[in-house]
């Protein structure tokens, strides 16, 4: 695929986070993932489609939630195409 796709559902609860604010930041560089459907975001940003593998921090705000998720991604290893499943990144409710 030519982007990050990343799944954000509530932990615990298998519910999708709309309207969430989502930054991704990692070797130096920043994108931000749009929403492209109920809790399904895509970043394009060509820096993170680069060969190699990457940490990522993924900064995931909404009304009630505020979340790090720190991960590291490998675009050839990743994703829907080369698992043949979707990718499922989960945050953890503040308490």
């Amino acid at each position: 695929e030519d982007h990050l796709k990343l799944l954000v559902e509530r932990f615990g609860e298998a519910r999708p986070i709309t309207k969430a604010s989502i930054e991704i930041h990692g070797n130096g560089k920043q994108a931000v993932a749009t929403e492209v459907g109920d809790g399904v975001y895509r970043a394009a940003d060509a820096w993170l489609l680069e060969p190699g593998k990457k940490a990522l921090a993924v900064t995931i705000q909404s009304d009630d939630l505020r979340d790090v998720l720190v991960m590291v991604f490998d675009p050839a290893q990743g994703g829907s195409v080369a698992s043949g499943r979707e990718p499922k990144y989960t945050p953890r409710k503040e308490q």
